[in-house]
């Protein structure tokens, strides 16, 4: 049976008694070949850095282009009137 934590227990305490069961598990997903939290942290870092790096890359390639060659990017390609019958 599961101890629920107590709306007084604080952060610490709370960790305290959690922590080695979480060394438990996490030595568990070692030896299984498992990344550790640890490392989906590092994984989950590394990630957002590259989708922010991609994300200003696509952002400057567009900016020169519109600096090359503004008219391509705001011209419209038809009519956006409508006609009435």
């Amino acid at each position: 049976k599961k101890r629920k934590p107590s709306v007084d227990e604080s952060p610490a305490v709370v960790l305290k008694r959690l922590k080695p069961s979480l060394e438990n598990a996490a030595d568990e997903a070692n030896e299984r070949g498992e990344p550790c939290p640890d490392q989906l942290m590092n994984l989950e870092e590394k990630l957002h850095r590259e989708r922010e790096t991609k994300t200003d890359s696509v952002t400057l390639r567009v900016e020169s282009l519109f600096k090359r060659q503004p008219k391509i990017l705001t011209s419209r390609p038809y009519s956006t009137k409508v006609k009435c019958l």
